[in-house]
């Protein structure tokens, strides 16, 4: 399978779930600001539920602390091996060589690597190559 990653800077249209998701936040603040003072928008679940009930054209998936950390629970084991490709901060994009190497450019217009990492000797995990030891975004997910 064809992958690569690019990294933008933050607010800068990298898809339409970003649209979507500053203007459910916003809606959702305008609501909490305008109810009852016993009726705010203060828990986890009470964005979840305004917007379940008041934005019918979004479907949301609400996920719990509770299954959050017991998915983090179940992939430590594979986060314990994943290392920190080197440049990581000065480079835009990586995209997958072969099995055991990823190529980064500086920019993803680039036409040749800035340099190439390899990860021989990184155990196997379930079939994978473990690259990247912290999962901090999710694609097409909005934590509120």
């Amino acid at each position: 399978m064809a992958a690569s990653w690019s990294f933008f800077a933050t607010s800068h249209g990298k898809s339409p779930c970003d649209g979507v998701g500053g203007t459910v936040k916003r809606l959702a603040a305008r609501a909490s600001l305008q109810r009852p003072l016993a009726d705010q928008i203060l828990t986890p679940e009470a964005p979840f539920e305004y917007c379940k009930c008041n934005i019918e054209s979004t479907e949301f998936i609400y996920i719990s602390k509770f299954t959050l950390d017991a998915a983090r629970i179940q992939m430590e084991n594979r986060y314990t091996f994943g290392l920190t490709i080197p440049r990581t901060r000065s480079c835009h994009h990586f995209e997958p060589i072969t099995e055991r190497t990823i190529g980064y450019k500086r920019t993803s217009d680039d036409t040749e690597y800035a340099g190439v990492h390899n990860f021989f000797g990184i155990p196997r995990i379930s079939g994978f190559l473990v690259l990247w030891k912290n999962l901090t975004k999710i694609s097409n997910c909005m934590i509120m």
